[in-house]
């Protein structure tokens, strides 16, 4: 709009246009229906509100298919901004947005994300924990913190696993040389993951062939009681996903 333009018009253009524009980034919508099994590039145009996917504030992902695996969500290049994402594809896949080649923010099937581009790389600063049906609360809530949940493997076939899933407290009656211990689901790269394990013997001794992960003080694996109902107690943590845990002994003899 040029200088002297409009005359007596000019406030109800820039609603139109400025305010309508400005509304959009800040708290605008756009549900968007991923149409194909594939990457999918958000659509931008200037000076309008039409097919200007990526100016929204809020992009809710559906899909016309079920999505077979992650699938790339392309936002615009050199563009700094804060957007509130929802995955809700089918086919429990993640969606990657980002600006194509460069570092994407990985969002979770039946999730909602807060998501930062900088212009070249993506970042996800905030996600809410994806419910599976409709809460109601009708009072204030107390969240309260809880300790790791015991659990109670039993050895079989000379095999234990400890499964990292299920709980960070792990109680097993020694009853069989250990020949395959299995530790499952540690959490990734740098977040350091532990849990403890206790054996109680049953007066007869048996062995425990370690993984090659678990590392002991000195390179020596301890000995294991073996007095009936006498118990040794080991704690193992680690900060590289379980490629190394290493272990200490509480105490023996219990």
């Amino acid at each position: 709009m040029a200088d002297a333009d409009a005359t007596g018009l000019w406030g109800q253009k820039t609603n139109n246009n400025l305010g309508s524009l400005l509304e959009q980034a800040i708290c605008g919508v756009s549900s968007i229906v991923i149409p194909a099994d594939a990457s999918y590039t958000l659509t931008t145009a200037n000076y309008t509100t039409v097919g200007d996917q990526a100016r929204s504030a809020v992009l809710s992902f559906t899909s016309a298919v079920s999505l077979t695996a992650q699938r790339n969500i392309f936002l615009p290049s050199g563009v700094q901004k804060v957007y509130i994402v929802y995955n809700g594809t089918t086919g429990s896949q993640n969606l990657a947005i980002g600006v194509s080649g460069n570092t994407p923010a990985i969002i979770s099937p039946s999730t909602r994300a807060t998501i930062y581009c900088d212009g070249t790389n993506t970042y996800a600063v905030g996600t809410a924990v994806a419910l599976n049906a409709v809460q109601n609360w009708t009072a204030a809530q107390t969240f309260v913190q809880t300790g790791g949940t015991k659990q109670t493997p039993t050895i079989s076939g000379g095999a234990l696993t400890i499964n990292l899933a299920l709980g960070d407290y792990f109680d097993v009656s020694l009853n069989a040389n250990i020949t395959t211990m299995t530790i499952s689901n540690a959490l990734t790269s740098n977040y350091p993951n532990g849990f403890i394990l206790r054996f109680t013997a049953n007066g007869t001794p048996y062995t425990v062939s370690w993984p090659g992960s678990v590392k002991w003080p000195a390179g020596t694996a301890p000995t294991l009681t073996s007095a009936s109902t006498k118990q040794d107690m080991f704690v193992f943590t680690t900060a590289d996903g379980g490629t190394t845990w290493n272990a200490t002994i509480i105490g023996q003899n219990f």
